[in-house]
């Protein structure tokens, strides 16, 4: 199937139709393309299902956010999509740890393990701290780049969506 012209735009070796562009899906599978895993146009939609059918609505909307101020057009909202993303990754953690008050860096160093590794308990602790850096204590002329923040973005909710379906709603622990 060919497109007419003025309805593709080609970005990185990956063609998106008009109707398919500046969207969270798109972003997202554009994202992860580069990567190299190869997601469909409705992964991102299907992680943000999986933190509503577990409860993590507050999270969910954050996700939403942040995608809708990455995709925004003429130009994207990166420091929103940052604290977007940010705020998502902490409120997920506190569920799934059951401490509601506590700040990421203090559930990571307490039990109960909601990561199971110490490296993977470091990235976050990094991205939270890049995340609070670049979107949160702004410096004045040191606002994120698109790059940056697309990288803040994907990494918060594929962490957000490995803590979702680890979670037990109402139990407060980890399958």
């Amino acid at each position: 199937m060919t497109f007419p012209k003025r309805n593709i735009v080609r970005k990185r070796n990956l063609t998106l139709r008009a109707s398919r562009r500046n969207t969270p899906c798109s972003f997202l599978c554009h994202c992860t393309r580069i990567a190299g895993s190869k997601p469909t146009h409705s992964t991102w939609e299907k992680g943000l299902d999986v933190l509503g059918s577990k409860g993590l609505e507050t999270s969910r909307r954050e996700l939403v956010e942040a995608g809708r101020d990455i995709t925004r057009r003429p130009e994207p909202d990166l420091t929103g999509a940052v604290q977007h993303s940010r705020a998502a990754l902490e409120c997920v953690a506190r569920e799934v740890a059951g401490h509601r008050d506590m700040t990421l860096s203090k559930i990571l160093s307490q039990p109960p393990d909601i990561l199971p590794d110490t490296h993977l308990k470091e990235a976050a602790l990094k991205l939270w701290d890049c995340a609070s850096d670049r979107g949160v204590h702004l410096r004045e002329g040191d606002s994120p780049t698109y790059t940056e923040a697309k990288l803040i973005v994907v990494r918060s909710w594929w962490l957000c969506l490995y803590l979702a379906r680890k979670y037990e709603p109402n139990k407060h622990k980890l399958n």
